[in-house]
């Protein structure tokens, strides 16, 4: 189904990881602080990850030299369409700090899905990527 690429292993590494720091770092702190004073899972930290994820697949996208022009809008016109719901998540998340009328496990339980979706579409993406074939360069005629 999936292969093991070079690419991906570097994505998984340098994207997904690094994208996942808030929540490691969270996860530390939330065990070092006695009591429950700090939640152990924030929409914040799933905000972030899929915000970097998606990041990583615009750039990967807009330097890939594929086939496939209308694939690759697709791609970027979801890619920015999961921007703007990360946006309005995080939005609604920074809300729910003042007020009480936000329901905050729904955006906790919003940006978990969506994380877990947007690593799914990333790793479709990347897979297809890696085994793309390049573009033919034209070469002009003097």
């Amino acid at each position: 189904m999936f292969a093991v690429s070079d690419k991906k292993i570097l994505w998984l590494i340098y994207t997904v990881l690094l994208g996942m720091v808030p929540i490691f770092m969270r996860l530390i702190v939330a065990n070092l602080v006695n009591g429950e004073r700090i939640p152990v899972v924030a929409a914040s930290d799933f905000i972030s990850l899929g915000i970097v994820i998606h990041i990583s697949v615009l750039a990967e996208i807009r330097y890939s030299d594929t086939h496939g022009a209308t694939w690759k809008q697709a791609v970027t016109g979801v890619t920015v369409l999961a921007l703007i719901f990360y946006s309005v998540l995080y939005a609604a998340s920074v809300f729910s700090e003042v007020s009480n009328e936000v329901n905050t496990s729904g955006i906790l339980w919003s940006s978990m899905f969506m994380a877990v979706v947007s690593f799914l579409v990333s790793l479709v993406v990347y897979d297809r990527l890696a085994y793309a074939p390049e573009a033919p360069v034209e070469v002009a005629n003097d």
